[in-house]
């Protein structure tokens, strides 16, 4: 795994990405020439390679376009002690796009699923978990990406702290 930080090239092919992901590695790297930063379709092609291998970028999912309901399922627990467990159990149903923990003992499990019927297995084994005091559930209906913000914000650099002498 590359664990390099984005540098101002790497922010500058994610904002154009982000802007049209259809773009071809040719377009991508007139696009970088256009504004300064001459670098081969190759060289694009293989810093993209290196940020999804990196994990740092992950392409979007049209999960409807799957035929799949993406669920979010909020767990408050008894206590730090059921985490572990908990989150086992969540990584365990299946289809978990992703676990946020918030607090000591809460969590958010975001899910696909395919069927009425894997949603209620997956709920049902949730809330009769051990040290599970509740959980809640919710179908997105609507979501919407804002890819105006993310290349705005992707591409630019980080902020630094101002450092007094």
């Amino acid at each position: 795994m590359d664990d390099r930080p984005l540098d101002d090239l790497d922010r500058k092919v994610l904002s154009l990405l982000a802007q049209d992901p259809r773009q071809t590695l040719k377009e991508l790297s007139a696009a970088l020439r256009d504004s300064g930063r001459p670098i081969s379709h190759e060289a694009v092609r293989n810093r993209i390679h290196r940020l999804l291998g990196g994990g740092g970028v992950l392409p979007l999912l049209d999960w409807r376009a799957l035929g799949l309901d993406l669920v979010i399922v909020t767990l408050h627990l008894d206590g730090p002690a059921h985490v572990k467990a908990t989150r086992k159990r969540c990584e365990d149903a299946g289809a978990v796009l992703t676990l946020a923990q918030f607090g000591d003992a809460d969590f958010q499990a975001w899910f696909l699923v395919r069927s009425q019927t894997q949603l209620a297995a997956v709920l049902s084994d949730l809330r009769n978990a051990r040290g599970v005091r509740d959980a809640a559930f919710a179908v997105v209906t609507e979501s919407t990406l804002h890819a105006a913000n993310l290349a705005r914000d992707v591409g630019a650099p980080p902020r630094r702290r101002r450092t007094e002498g």
